[in-house]
């Protein structure tokens, strides 16, 4: 069975796609993205908010770099709440954040499949000048992406 027209159709099909992502792309998406991705949207939420499929906003990311960087930095910077929120919980004793934060963070010795051992080495414990150095520098990571990415909004 001759499979070039087949092969000759997704072609064609991938480069009008392409041209029609392209033309739907406007410089206003970067703030938008930027403002869905902080929120927590993934990309297809994201796209169904421009009204596109996943796959346009997975090529406005390749083609754009200021529109991925846009969401990355808008992840991140969601993220970097939520870890600080989440970690400020577990430090003030609330016993369900302190286990999700330490399943999630060293699956090696708190995950659901623990296995038990004879011996148990217990590392030093972080010190709350050390966790304050740590949200500081998050956060500081977190301010620079934003001014980034606000710069980068600013010249469009």
């Amino acid at each position: 069975m001759n499979l070039e027209p087949i092969k000759k159709y997704d072609e064609d099909a991938v480069a009008a796609n392409d041209k029609l992502a392209e033309i739907r792309y406007r410089h206003s998406n970067i703030r938008d993205a930027y403002q869905l991705a902080l929120l927590g949207l993934n990309d297809s939420q994201i796209a169904n908010f421009f009204n596109v499929v996943p796959s346009t906003i997975n090529f406005w990311k390749k083609e754009h770099q200021l529109f991925d960087a846009a969401i990355r930095a808008g992840r991140e910077r969601a993220d970097g709440k939520v870890v600080k929120a989440l970690l400020e919980t577990a430090l003030k004793g609330d016993v369900a954040a302190q286990k999700f934060w330490l399943s999630n963070r060293n699956k090696a010795n708190w995950g659901a499949e623990q296995q038990v051992h004879q011996t148990l080495e217990v590392g030093p414990v972080a010190k709350e000048s050390d966790i304050n150095e740590r949200i500081a520098a998050l956060e500081e990571k977190t301010s620079d992406l934003d001014a980034k990415v606000a710069q980068a909004m600013e010249e469009f």
